[in-house]
């Protein structure tokens, strides 16, 4: 009896070293592909798919899930990459699974981010946050918690909060001192993002001080031809356009550009700094080139990014029609009120989502005008509900010299007084009302307030084009600029001519710049 207990006893423990082992194995296999996913993504997927045939728990699953998910999104494939995340948080425990689902939660927090939907987002970063704190192994808690700084540090970026940007990004970094071996590529990932903030306030000593660090740390954790290179040389880029090295920004754009394992929003932005660096050296046809590339891809990015959105939103709805049937009582009571509201918000958000798309399609065509040199008008049902012709005879030689007067005087920047009326205008061309208002009618297809409210339009337009602190305005003041007298008047005429509201409009231009830059 005391021989097969002592077998028992020997047997035990071999059987919990031999399961420790090969735990041990496979979460050495999770955080070193978590690294190798940024310079060879397709073998880390190979890797994930081991886990994942060979796991013995819903959490050895998961973690390979998760694995497969950031191959995915380095690949570009962000709709296989998201549905892998829903998968793996499906099959965790939020009850004791922390580490992971914290994990799971903030990537799907940054790409709700990614693709706008903000208030979702918001909410997943609070779990992960209520996830992290519940964290006790120490390794698996800073890692936790330094992702979630990093990425909060993004999003405050994102919003241009430089200040609170820096604070979650150092606090990530301070963190992030203790596991630099196990996981570098999120090290040289802070590096990179705190790089971009310090370029962003413009301290440009310490961008390229956090810029060569993630070089550095490239080589030594042997990351060379990873998409995290082709970040730091697109940031290395961008202080030497700054510094106006215009010869070694190209250099590493291109540079970045040849590293396969790009992400295509990123191509996006390395293509414009690119194209912006040859418009700086008046190299036309370089700048086009290269500018139609990161025309025709950024549409591409956007199309993914649609489709990203609405399968986020369904798995959504799906987790939300979940958490209704799991208590039955609960869906009785209220279940129909979520139901009515979440429908009226998806419906909302369809509508303003489709709205938004075609005012973009408008502004993309009002910008195109102007690229083309071409006038914006007001559209030809409001011309014709103008006055017609009063059929005033004005000799040919007094006709053409007024028509001459009024062309040079669209060169001016007079019609944005707004004192400017008929008389006024007929006073400064050294004509008559009747004469100048026929010749506007006759030679501009158009009655006088129109005439002058194209003006105003196409000259503020142009000057939130070339000086871009107009985009900080009021809409009030950029009212005044043109020569309206309330903001109201400016709004309507501003949306009759281009088809979209001031405010909107700025809202793109900015999009558009920030993307250019």
């Amino acid at each position: 009896m005391k021989v097969f207990l002592y077998f028992f006893i020997a047997l035990f423990f071999n059987s919990v070293g031999v399961f420790c082992q090969e735990a041990a194995e496979s979460d050495f296999l999770f955080f070193k592909n978590l690294n190798t996913v940024y310079k060879n993504p397709s073998q880390a997927e190979r890797v994930a798919e081991y886990l994942y045939k060979n796991a013995n728990t819903q959490l050895e699953k998961a973690e390979a899930l998760y694995l497969l998910s950031e191959g995915k999104k380095r690949q570009g494939d962000y709709i296989e990459s998201i549905e892998n995340l829903f998968k793996a948080k499906g099959l965790v425990n939020p009850s004791k699974d922390h580490f992971l689902n914290s994990l799971l939660l903030v990537s799907i927090a940054e790409r709700c981010q990614m693709t706008g939907i903000n208030d979702i987002s918001e909410e997943y970063f609070r779990k992960a946050t209520r996830q992290v704190n519940m964290i006790r192994q120490k390794e698996e808690l800073i890692i936790a918690s330094a992702f979630l700084l990093f990425e909060q540090s993004k999003k405050s970026l994102s919003k241009d909060s430089i200040a609170t940007a820096k604070q979650f990004a150092k606090s990530s970094e301070n963190k992030l001192e203790d596991v630099k071996t196990i996981v570098p590529a999120l090290v040289i990932k802070n590096y990179v993002l705190q790089g971009k903030i310090h370029l962003t306030d413009k301290v440009l000593d310490s961008a390229t001080r956090y810029f060569n660090k993630s070089l550095d740390l490239i080589t030594t954790a042997g990351l060379e031809g990873s998409s995290l290179e082709a970040e730091t040389l697109k940031g290395i880029g961008e202080v030497q356009f700054v510094t106006s090295n215009f010869e070694g920004a190209k250099a590493n754009f291109k540079k970045a550009l040849n590293i396969p394992i790009t992400e295509a929003p990123l191509r996006v932005t390395i293509l414009r700094n690119l194209s912006n660096v040859y418009k700086a050296q008046d190299s036309i046809e370089a700048y086009q080139t290269y500018y139609r590339e990161s025309s025709t891809l950024n549409a591409s990015v956007l199309t993914s990014e649609r489709k990203l959105r609405n399968t986020i939103i369904s798995h959504i709805e799906a987790e939300q029609e979940g958490a209704i049937h799991s208590d039955k009582r609960s869906y009785y009571y209220i279940g129909g009120i979520i139901a009515l509201v979440l429908l009226v918000s998806l419906i909302g958000y369809y509508f303003y989502n489709k709205q938004l798309e075609k005012e973009y399609r408008q502004f993309e065509k009002v910008i195109k005008q102007l690229e083309n040199k071409e006038k914006l008008e007001a559209p030809k049902k409001v011309q014709q509900e103008n006055e017609g012709s009063k059929g005033i005879t004005i000799p040919k030689e007094t006709e053409n010299a007024i028509l001459q007067r009024l062309e040079d005087f669209e060169t001016t920047t007079k019609y944005t007084s707004q004192n400017m009326s008929l008389p006024v205008l007929a006073k400064q061309l050294d004509t008559n009302t009747k004469y100048i208002s026929e010749i506007i009618h006759t030679h501009k297809n158009k009655n006088f307030n129109t005439y002058i409210n194209e003006l105003r339009i196409n000259h503020i337009i142009q000057l939130m084009k070339e000086d871009k602190k107009y985009l900080n305005y009021k809409v009030s003041y950029l009212a005044e600029e043109s020569g309206f007298s309330s903001h109201s008047a400016f709004t309507v005429v501003f949306k009759s001519i281009t088809g979209i509201t001031p405010k909107q409009f700025v809202s793109f231009l900015k999009k558009d710049d920030k993307v250019a830059s």
